[in-house]
């Protein structure tokens, strides 16, 4: 389905290691949708680090984002740059301050621009007019509504358990979509993880009504139904079709990299159960405790 419109862009949030890159996977099998990754990554890890697409060529080599980028007219950007200024957009103190239409700078103005330019390139070269990225970043949406309009833009939170998330992330993993032999994924303390997802958790929720819609889903939902958790939420969004299960292949700016064997075949991570120290396991439960009650993950507490 070809599209000229202003696209509908729907915004995976939650916590790193929450299941993000599955959630777009399976969402961007709706006939009307085309699942990009995580687009707050496009300027580092696609246009200047050259990471791999999940087509599995080189950002560099993939003809679809050679077409999105051309069209755009991002060539010759200097990648690092915008990357530093988005980021510094993307500050919530900076965020604030910009908030309103006479406070906001030049340099703000042209991320937005920059950021408009790119997504109606991709939807035009993907020929949907839906859009999913799983950028995960809450503040991120408000970009996007203020690209797009709040219409445009509709959110997935997604929660997984955060003693769970604490725990692959303390884990040390090979990046194997950077191209690059050695590369890592980020480390986090147990410390860190658990007031990472404390306010990832806030500012998500802080999303309820300033975009199109708002949907919370459980990580550890999607692992058991698959596309059938999703359904009841994206059934409802306007024009974004019917699911297919065929597989196909995504062209993806960064994520789990399990991305490049496209979820062949889908794994719920339960192993922090069995092996997670008791300290640990409570560190991460006293810090995250009122969103722990309230998303139903209070029961067995500690270890």
């Amino acid at each position: 389905m070809a599209t000229t419109e202003t696209p509908r862009i729907l915004l995976i949030v939650g916590s790193a290691r929450s299941g993000s890159t599955l959630a777009g996977t399976l969402a961007g099998r709706f006939t009307n949708a085309s699942y990009l990754g995580e687009l707050i990554h496009f300027w580092d890890r696609g246009l200047a680090l050259d990471h791999l697409c999940g087509c599995e060529q080189q950002f560099s080599a993939c003809s679809f984002w050679n077409a999105v980028v051309q069209n755009a007219g991002l060539a010759g950007e200097n990648a690092m740059a915008r990357h530093d200024q988005l980021h510094a957009a993307l500050k919530v103190h900076s965020l604030r301050r910009w908030n309103t239409p006479e406070n906001r700078t030049s340099d703000y103005q042209d991320m937005l621009n920059l950021i408009t330019r790119l997504y109606e390139s991709a939807a035009q070269i993907a020929r949907t007019p839906w859009l999913v990225d799983s950028s995960k970043h809450p503040i991120y949406a408000r970009l996007l509504v203020d690209c797009f309009g709040a219409d445009r833009v509709h959110v997935l939170h997604l929660v997984r358990d955060p003693r769970g998330v604490a725990y692959s992330a303390a884990k040390k993993r090979p990046k194997i979509d950077s191209g690059r032999a050695g590369d890592m994924m980020t480390q986090r303390s147990y410390l860190q993880s658990g007031l990472a997802w404390l306010k990832v958790q806030v500012s998500a929720e802080a999303l309820r009504g300033t975009t199109g819609t708002y949907q919370r889903i459980k990580y550890e939902q999607l692992c058991e139904f698959g596309a059938e958790a999703l359904m009841p939420y994206l059934n409802e969004l306007p024009e974004i079709g019917v699911y297919s299960p065929q597989f196909k292949t995504d062209h993806t700016v960064s994520g789990n990299p399990a991305r490049l064997a496209g979820f062949s075949k889908i794994n719920a991570d339960t192993s922090w159960r069995n092996e997670i120290s008791g300290i640990n396991a409570s560190t991460v439960a006293a810090i995250t405790l009122p969103f722990l009650i309230r998303y139903g993950y209070a029961n067995a507490i500690g270890k």
